[in-house]
């Protein structure tokens, strides 16, 4: 993206980090910003695992290389485990999207599972019209 700033390597500080890995245990979290090189070397070796199988899959809105993978969370709303693919201009709209409108969840308990569950029902129809929006103006 244009202008956005690149974030550099927790490790070694010199390449770009290209895997960002959230971790908890123990009920501790955990994030890591890493470079290709030291995520191979000192990444979590759970989320190697699932970068080599992200590595032969297409981003499931754009079609691009998968750059990241992970429980979809708008199937697990509905009581179905898959997985989602994504490239990272779409992972980064698509947790954008989810935040902001999971901010707008009233705090009634009554009303909470439906709100997020409509939430969750328009991320994949709000990802086709980015996806479009973006061909359209080019950044494809």
């Amino acid at each position: 993206m244009v202008g956005t700033p690149r974030k550099m390597c927790d490790a070694c500080h010199v390449r770009e980090a290209t895997h960002h890995s959230v971790t908890i245990e123990h009920g501790m979290q955990q994030t890591s910003e890493l470079c290709a090189d030291c995520f191979a070397r000192i990444g979590p070796a759970m989320a190697r695992d699932l970068v080599a199988g992200v590595s032969e899959e297409s981003c499931r809105f754009c079609g691009a290389q998968a750059t990241s993978g992970g429980p979809d969370m708008a199937q697990i709303v509905v009581g179905v485990q898959q997985m989602i693919c994504m490239c990272h201009e779409c992972s980064v709209e698509y947790y954008r999207y989810l935040s902001e409108e999971m901010r707008s969840i009233t705090h009634s308990q009554q009303h909470r599972p439906l709100e997020i569950e409509s939430v969750m029902q328009g991320i994949s129809p709000h990802m086709e019209r980015w996806v479009a929006d973006k061909s359209e103006r080019g950044d494809a």
